[in-house]
């Protein structure tokens, strides 16, 4: 019974490790995603005033 709890203990932490690296990943992947969006708009204007401004962010 108590190597029970510690398994169960050790699946939760597991858990919460999981949930924060996915948590983690989704943020870089939608500041890349906002960073080709922004891309693409100076692009279509035909200034880099917004790339100027994704490079600090990088």
């Amino acid at each position: 019974m108590f190597l029970f709890s510690i398994l169960l203990s050790w699946t939760f932490i597991g858990w919460i490790i999981l949930l924060i690296i996915s948590i983690n990943t989704n943020k870089e992947a939608e500041r890349t995603r906002q960073q080709q969006i922004m891309m693409q708009m100076s692009g279509k204007q035909g200034s880099h005033h917004a790339i100027v401004w994704t490079i600090p962010l990088t």
